[in-house]
């Protein structure tokens, strides 16, 4: 279980995702940003990420997020409000916390 911070020195938030998730396809990562999800959220989810989590988000969400992530579940969860901005034709599962 990894909780991968989006901005990062050196590589990226998303380059650092795609090396794990090539090394390590089954890991469950949850990205944690002070983006809005509904501007990055998608992108994470597409790129392999479980689940996304703002920081301007509860410690609930983030524990939610976790334990989603960790027991699995098709496509992974979206965490802290990003369900609100997905359209119903986006091929991703939406948990609401």
């Amino acid at each position: 279980m990894v909780i991968l911070d989006v901005n990062m020195p050196g590589k990226g938030g998303m380059e650092a995702l795609k090396a794990m998730k090539r090394s390590n396809p089954g890991l469950p990562i949850i990205m944690f940003s002070v983006f809005p999800p509904e501007q990055v959220a998608r992108r994470f989810l597409a790129a392999g990420a479980s689940g996304y989590v703002s920081k301007g988000g509860s410690a609930e969400d983030l524990v939610s997020a976790v334990r989603r992530a960790v027991g699995g579940g098709s496509n992974g969860p979206i965490a802290a409000g990003a369900v609100d901005s997905l359209n119903p034709d986006d091929a991703v599962t939406a948990w609401h916390l």
